[in-house]
């Protein structure tokens, strides 16, 4: 990815924290935008991104990161729309996941979580990165 965003100030440790900031998002944004090398955190967790996304697209240009992203999003939603809460969806596919009481545990639709494929591309087309994602047609999910 290109660098297009930098951020200096005269307070030592603001930007010691662009740097963490900058050095984290090489670290975990290899082909899905992960959140830390460790545990299931290599996923690519939709929550997690969403949040990142305007910080992501200020310090790279992550066009192509996340296009192809979101098309593994957009990929693993279900039938009614629901999308699931980390892509590509290594965790839920023909599974009915449980609580410890044994109800079904919700796998996709999650606000903040199912959020993340609208709320990236309205970020990253905010911020003029992103324009093109835009354009590609997602399935709404489904009320009622």
């Amino acid at each position: 990815m290109e660098r297009t965003g930098d951020f200096h100030c005269s307070h030592q440790p603001l930007d010691k924290l662009q740097q963490n900031i900058v050095w984290g998002q090489r670290g975990n944004f290899l082909s899905v935008p992960t959140d830390c090398p460790q545990r299931d955190e290599r996923l690519g967790w939709t929550g997690d991104a969403q949040v990142f996304a305007s910080t992501a697209a200020f310090n790279y240009d992550v066009r192509g990161f996340f296009r192809k992203w979101l098309t593994d999003l957009t990929d693993a939603q279900r039938p009614n729309g629901a999308v699931t809460h980390v892509a590509p969806d290594v965790l839920t596919p023909g599974v009915t996941l449980r609580d410890a009481s044994g109800k079904p545990r919700l796998e996709a639709g999650g606000a903040g979580w199912g959020d993340a494929i609208e709320i990236i591309r309205l970020r990253c087309t905010a911020s003029s990165v992103i324009v093109d994602l835009s354009r590609r047609p997602i399935r709404r999910p489904r009320i009622g």
